[in-house]
C-alpha cells in the first residue's frame, strides 16, 4: 500500500490542476502518516522483544541463583551433625542433578567428596551388623572389640546412602534412563561400604587407595579410561566377571582377603596384577586380554585360568599358590615365566605342552617352568 501511495503521487505529479495539487498534497500526507505508523510499529515491535529479552536474561540469573543457593544449603547439610540432615542432603543433591543435566558431573564431585572423608573404624560394624551383644565374639584373656556407638552406626547408613545414590547413576546397563554421563569418577582414599557397580560404564574412575568393606561387584561394567585400584583393599570377595576393560587395567599393590574373579572379563589390552597381598582364589576362567601379566603373589587359594584367551604373551613371576592351579584349556601365543610358578601338582589340569618340575625341597609340589619354544 505505501509503495503504491509513492507511486501514484508521482504519476499525479506534472498534471498542474488544482484538484491534482490537493490530491498529491493528501496522498503525502498519507503516505508520511503510513510511515510514522510503520516506525513506530517497528519500534513498539523492537521494544518488545528487548523486554523479553531482559525477561529472560532476569529469570535465567534468578534460576542460576536459585540452583546454586540449593546447591550450597545440600552441601551444608552434609556437615551437618545430625545423620537425617546429612541423608537428605545426599536426597537433595541427587534430586538437583536429575533435574539439571549440567550439574551432574558437580553432584557426582559433591558425593565423591564426602566419601573421601576420614571414616570412622566400620570393620566391627561390619561383623556384627546385626548383633548387639557381641561380646561371644573375642576371647576373655584378648582385647575388647572397638565398642559401636550410634554415631558410628549412623555415619555407616549416611555412607550406604551416598554409594547407593552414586551407583544408580553410574549404572548403565538396563539403567540408561538413571545413567549419568561423566568425566571422572575420583574415589581416591574413599570408604566404600555397600559396592555394586555391576553394569557401570565408569570414565576416569580412581579408587586409589580406596576401601571396600563388604567387597565389591563389579560385573559386566564398562570402564572406559584406565582403572586406578592401586593400593586399594577389598574386605570382601571382587568380581570384575564379564567386566570390559577398553584400556589397559593394571592393579598394583592390591590388598584381598577374599576370591578375585576376572571370568570372562575382557579387553584390547593388558591386564597386570602386581604384589596382590592376601589373596584367597584367583580366577581368569574364559577371560580374554591382549597380554596378562601376575607378579610378586602368594595365593591362600588356587589359581584357576581355564581356557584364558591371551592374545600375545601370558607372563609370571615369583606367583604361588596354597591350592592348585588349573590351565587347562587355555589359549596363548606366548608363555614367559620370568621366575617359576610353584603350585600343587594336578597333572590332569595341566596342558601337555607345558613341562612340570618337582620340588626337590617341599614333597607334593610342583613347578612350572618355560616350555621348551614359544607355543
Amino acid at each position: 500500500m505505501y509503495q503504491f501511495q509513492i507511486h501514484y503521487v508521482t504519476d499525479l505529479d506534472g498534471q498542474g490542476t488544482t484538484e491534482r495539487d490537493v490530491t498529491i498534497t493528501t496522498l503525502r500526507a498519507e503516505v508520511i502518516r503510513n510511515a510514522l505508523l510503520v516506525g513506530a510499529g517497528v519500534g513498539a515491535l523492537a521494544t518488545l522483544i528487548i523486554g523479553i529479552r531482559r525477561q529472560q536474561h532476569s529469570e535465567f540469573h534468578a534460576t542460576q541463583e536459585r540452583i546454586t543457593e540449593l546447591r550450597i544449603k545440600a552441601v551444608e547439610q552434609l556437615g551437618s551433625t545430625n545423620p537425617v540432615v546429612r541423608i537428605g542432603g545426599l536426597h537433595n543433591l541427587e534430586r538437583l542433578g536429575e533435574q539439571h543435566k549440567e550439574l551432574r558431573q558437580i553432584i557426582l564431585d559433591e558425593i565423591c567428596a564426602y566419601l573421601r572423608l576420614p571414616a570412622p573404624n566400620f570393620s566391627e560394624l561390619s561383623e556384627r551388623f546385626s548383633n548387639e551383644d557381641s561380646t561371644h565374639l573375642f576371647e576373655p584373656m584378648g582385647p575388647l572389640p572397638t565398642p559401636i556407638t550410634d554415631e558410628i552406626k549412623q555415619e555407616f547408613f549416611v555412607r550406604m546412602t551416598a554409594n547407593e545414590i552414586l551407583q544408580r547413576h553410574v549404572r548403565w546397563k538396563g539403567n540408561q534412563g538413571n545413567y549419568w554421563r561423566h568425566e571422572r569418577l575420583n574415589l581416591t582414599g574413599a570408604y566404600l561400604a555397600d559396592n555394586d557397580f555391576t553394569g557401570a560404564k565408569l570414565t576416569n574412575s580412581n579408587f586409589h587407595y580406596a576401601t571396600f568393606e563388604i567387597g565389591a561387584s563389579f560385573k559386566d561394567a564398562i570402564f572406559e579410561t584406565e582403572p586406578k585400584f592401586n593400593f586399594a583393599h577389598f574386605k570382601g570377595p571382587v568380581d570384575f566377571t564379564e567386566a570390559t576393560f577398553m584400556t589397559n587395567a593394571d592393579f598394583y599393590h592390591i590388598k584381598a582377603s577374599h576370591e578375585v574373579n576376572f571370568s570372562k572379563a575382557r579387553g584390547p589390552a593388558r591386564l597386570y596384577i602386581y604384589m596382590m597381598e592376601n589373596v584367597g582364589n584367583i580366577v581368569l576362567e574364559d577371560a580374554d586380554f591382549s597380554e596378562v601379566g601376575l607378579s610378586n603373589m602368594k595365593y591362600k587359594g588356587a589359581g584357576s585360568f581355564k581356557n584364558l584367551k591371551v592374545q600375545q604373551k601370558f607372563w609370571i613371576r615369583n606367583l604361588s599358590f596354597d591350592d592348585g592351579v588349573n590351565l587347562e584349556g587355555i589359549d596363548v601365543t606366548r608363555f614367559k615365566f620370568d621366575d617359576d610358578i610353584r603350585f600343587k601338582i594336578e597333572p590332569s589340569k595341566i596342558p601337555a605342552n607345558l613341562r612340570v618340575g618337582v620340588d626337590a625341597q617341599n614333597t607334593g609340589w610342583g613347578r612350572l617352568v618355560n616350555p621348551e619354544g614359544e607355543l
